[in-house]
């Protein structure tokens, strides 16, 4: 049985469906380092700022599969997210999130990342 820190999406009735390391192949649409106002009192970042990464991150998703602001008005189509699910396995204090790659990913500052 992998432990939470090696399965990157544990469904809690069948255990681990996808682990860290397949998703770590997934590409990356967005980076950035996370600013001291974006997190609470207990030094994690609060959920509201990853909606926004979110956000960012599928701008970046649509625009590197030929959708963009241009096809977008052009066409008068585009996309929408219809349901969000995010899975808090752990949590860092570090300043430095990637998102979205079907996981996030905080870069622990003693060295490695999760």
């Amino acid at each position: 049985m992998k432990t939470v820190s090696e399965c990157g999406f544990l469904d809690r009735e069948n255990g681990c469906r996808v682990e860290m390391t397949e998703l770590a192949r997934l590409p990356r649409y967005h980076r950035q380092k996370i600013p001291g106002d974006y997190l609470d009192a207990m030094g994690h970042m609060n959920v509201r700022w990853y909606m926004a990464l979110f956000d960012a991150a599928s701008w970046q998703f649509f625009a590197a599969h030929g959708i963009d602001e241009a096809y977008i008005r052009n066409r008068q189509l585009g996309g929408f997210a219809l349901k969000h699910h995010i899975q808090y396995n752990w949590q860092k204090y570090s300043r430095t999130s990637r998102l979205p790659s079907g996981r996030d990913c905080w870069e622990d500052p003693r060295g490695g990342s999760i």
